[in-house]
């Protein structure tokens, strides 16, 4: 068995970082590849230091990387129907770097595998890790009692959230849903949606008879063990609080987000 290759913490999470958010561009746009090519070429630069590499002369550094997955070798060995070796996604990635023809289904072939690319380094890098602080999403987008509906609505639409964090009138976190506010400014009177959207959290928490609802939120600790995390979860996400401080929220988890 290959011996894994491990990196520092920081290291580790910076690269995983680089390589989700490339990820994310390329799915929402299917024939764009570049911001997995350039982490890629980082990643290598990074494992190598070749000054004048190539994605061919990084492969070695960055499979060896990436046979800390199953994905990379273990899963498509078992199931090759269905998945596909890291060194044949690596070269394919590799051998369309440099070709000329980047539209169309060959440009979207390769961000396919651009993708899945990216997708086994991200779980090589993940592979080991316990703690939830190293799943967890930091700089949580978060709603107030003082700001107006409209302004969390924006937010969710424009952050694609179905919920999102606020602290209430107890001090305890609580989530607000996209099927709630739904429901809270939609109704047939002819000006009721202008003037929903522009009562703050608070007033529309205290609406009645016609109160915004909202979720009780489940917190737990940025040291708690996934299995833990996984206990406590249901459908909605996980609140991350300060382990000194209940009020402060320094993430949040889904079940997304452990995959």
């Amino acid at each position: 068995m290959t011996e894994q290759v491990h990196l520092a913490l920081e290291t580790t999470f910076y690269f995983r970082d680089l390589f989700r958010n490339a990820r994310a561009i390329a799915q929402k746009d299917s024939e764009s590849f570049d911001e997995i090519l350039f982490s890629l070429e980082r990643f290598g630069y990074f494992l190598s230091k070749l000054k004048d590499g190539n994605l061919g002369k990084y492969f070695t550094s960055i499979s060896d990387i990436a046979n800390n997955s199953s994905l990379a070798d273990y899963i498509p060995n078992k199931h090759p129907s269905y998945h596909t070796q890291f060194k044949d996604l690596y070269d394919s990635v590799k051998d369309g770097r440099n070709d000329a023809m980047h539209h169309g289904a060959y440009a979207r072939h390769l961000t396919d595998h651009a993708v899945q690319v990216a997708l086994i380094i991200e779980d090589a890098l993940m592979t080991g890790k316990d703690r939830l602080s190293d799943y967890m999403v930091r700089n949580v987008i978060q709603a107030s009692l003082w700001q107006p509906l409209s302004f969390v609505r924006q937010q969710m639409l424009s952050n694609s959230f179905s919920y999102i964090p606020f602290l209430n009138e107890n001090d305890e976190w609580s989530f607000l849903c996209d099927r709630d506010i739904a429901k809270y400014i939609n109704q047939n009177s002819k000006n009721w949606r202008k003037e929903k959207l522009a009562n703050t959290v608070k007033q529309a928490i205290n609406d009645l008879p016609n109160k915004l609802n909202f979720d009780d939120a489940i917190s737990c600790k940025p040291d708690n063990s996934i299995g833990e995390v996984l206990e406590l979860m249901k459908e909605k996400p996980l609140i991350v609080t300060d382990t000194n401080d209940k009020t402060k929220i320094i993430g949040i988890i889904t079940a997304f987000d452990l995959l």
